[in-house]
């Protein structure tokens, strides 16, 4: 694992746990399958009623890091993908999946 995944993880568990009041929770589970593997981050946060580009946008203005269009570039160069899925008030999940490596590599 390289440097800018640790960055990409690391961005979303914060704001998995920024985003989530005291008494809420953050999931996070692993699925290991032949040709990929998936980490999902789950919380119970406030949650977006926004795009990529908006909730980017908001992130860079308060200053929160790397930011959501940036993580998913970065798994995208990397052969990866990041969902995710959110509703406002309910919570936020992402699930960053990249393809297993082979074993002559």
């Amino acid at each position: 694992m390289c440097r800018k995944e640790w960055a990409i993880y690391r961005n979303i568990l914060h704001n998995a746990f920024k985003f989530t009041p005291p008494g809420g929770a953050v999931r996070i589970s692993i699925a290991i399958e032949p040709d990929q593997t998936s980490l999902r981050i789950a919380d119970t946060g406030i949650g977006m009623d926004v795009t990529y580009a908006d909730a980017d946008r908001q992130a860079q203005q308060q200053g929160t890091g790397i930011g959501l269009s940036l993580s998913k570039d970065l798994m995208q160069r990397n052969g990866g993908r990041l969902p995710l899925e959110s509703k406002k008030g309910r919570g936020t999940a992402v699930t960053l999946s990249w393809p297993n490596a082979k074993e002559d590599e």
